[in-house]
């Protein structure tokens, strides 16, 4: 029986080195009858053997990834996002086209769907404005609070608004869309405001600890700190989305602010979801 180690992420590379190895033994043995190989052939083995582990290890953390809710929606933004630049791109330096069409059709159908997964999630900003109430810094604390508010206002008028849609009940769309888009960007101007408040803390702390902070501790806090750089990104990025729709820049700026955001939000996910659980 075969003895597996504490390590399952290891086990499985070293089953795909090995089936590797073997393969390409077995395949040369059959064509020559002979069992012995020369430094050239092991090169080749070796490179097979990696490339196979490779490709092993990038499926496991694919599907790692896409087993979470977060991790597929990051992806469907992207595509999303980048469909809508292509689709500005083309009205601007092209003709109309079957191509364009195909464009137009994927984007629109990611974004309904897409209106689909995050149903309800306002209740989720709901409830990280309670949180925020509970925060010790004032300026961290107001900016979480008006952010969480101004998101979770826009995502229930942006589900009212698709309710309108389907004929569920009567909205005057264009009217409460303008008002979701106010709401959007008041809150990822507030969450952006707040991710610069929380880089001036914990650069602060980790000034501190410069001198006589553990190892261990400046590890974690320069982590945090990236992180905080990443979220203001993401939150800096996605305020394009409603300027461009409120018409304060074009809509092929607010598209490329979108993938930006959707790219870096989908390596948040892949650190916390993938990366950490390894």
């Amino acid at each position: 029986m075969k003895t597996r180690s504490f390590n399952p992420a290891l086990d499985d590379s070293l089953d795909c080195t090995l089936a590797g190895f073997a393969h390409f033994v077995k395949k040369r043995d059959k064509v020559s009858g002979n069992s012995s190989y020369t430094i050239s052939e092991k090169q080749t083995c070796f490179k097979m053997s990696m490339s196979k582990q490779t490709q092993c290890s990038f499926l496991r953390d694919y599907v790692k990834y896409t087993s979470y809710t977060e991790g597929r929606d990051k992806i469907y933004r992207t595509i999303q996002y980048a469909s809508r630049f292509v689709l500005w791109y083309l009205s601007r330096h092209g003709s109309q086209s079957s191509f364009q069409q195909k464009v137009k059709n994927l984007e629109s159908a990611i974004t309904t769907s897409r209106k689909l997964f995050r149903m309800a999630r306002c209740i989720d900003f709901a409830l990280k404005a309670v949180d925020a109430l509970r925060t010790t810094d004032e300026k961290l604390m107001i900016f979480s609070l008006i952010g969480s508010i101004g998101k979770a206002g826009w995502l229930v008028l942006d589900h009212a608004i698709w309710f309108g849609q389907i004929k569920v009940f009567t909205v005057e769309s264009q009217r409460w869309a303008k008002i979701s888009y106010w709401l959007w960007l008041i809150g990822v101007t507030a969450l952006a405001l707040r991710d610069l408040r929380k880089i001036s803390l914990l650069t602060a702390q980790a000034k501190r600890l410069k001198s006589d902070g553990e190892k261990g501790e400046k590890i974690a806090l320069k982590a945090e700190i990236e992180k905080a750089r990443l979220e203001f990104l993401i939150d800096f990025s996605d305020a394009f989305i409603p300027l461009s729709a409120l018409d304060f820049c074009s809509k092929g700026i607010g598209a490329l602010g979108g993938v930006v955001a959707s790219v870096a939000g989908g390596y948040i996910a892949y650190e916390k979801n993938v990366l950490a659980n390894r």
